[in-house]
């Protein structure tokens, strides 16, 4: 009978533990899809576009083109990329705003 009590209270033990335990998780996910949720709700949006070309000039005033009307341009960017055996130069550039 001892032995039987003891396991009882082992397993007793074990689902309080265990339940406290799924329960804290439930909540710590919780307040992080929330924090999530309510990050995205700032007042600034940024945005960014990135065009591709073989010129870097056209590339960025590509990426300008698509800077919706009335955004500020905070800044603009390029890297320059090796395409094909050839070794020729193509331009990604990204034109970010607020």
């Amino acid at each position: 009978m001892s032995n039987r009590r003891s396991s009882s209270y082992l397993v007793d033990v074990l689902l309080e533990r265990g339940l406290s335990l799924f329960f804290s998780m439930k909540v710590i996910l919780s307040l992080a899809t929330a924090a999530m949720v309510l990050g995205t709700c700032g007042v600034a949006f940024a945005g960014s576009a990135t065009q591709e070309a073989m010129d870097e000039e056209v590339a960025t005033n590509r990426a300008l083109s698509k800077v919706p009307q009335g955004q500020k341009v905070t800044s603009t960017s390029c890297i320059s990329i090796e395409i094909g055996m050839g070794g020729e130069t193509s331009y990604r550039c990204t034109a970010t705003w607020e």
